[in-house]
């Protein structure tokens, strides 16, 4: 069974860009990125 990751979609002027959060590589990076963005950092 395959399971789906989470991701991140960018929008700019240009088109989506869409990262793929790998929880399982790399807990702290995801769970960082995670609370920047949910602060507004982003």
């Amino acid at each position: 069974m395959s399971h789906a990751n989470e991701v991140a979609v960018f929008t700019t002027d240009h088109g989506q860009m869409i990262a793929e959060f790998w929880t399982d590589v790399a807990p702290n990076t995801v769970a960082n990125f995670k609370k920047l963005a949910q602060s507004g950092y982003y």
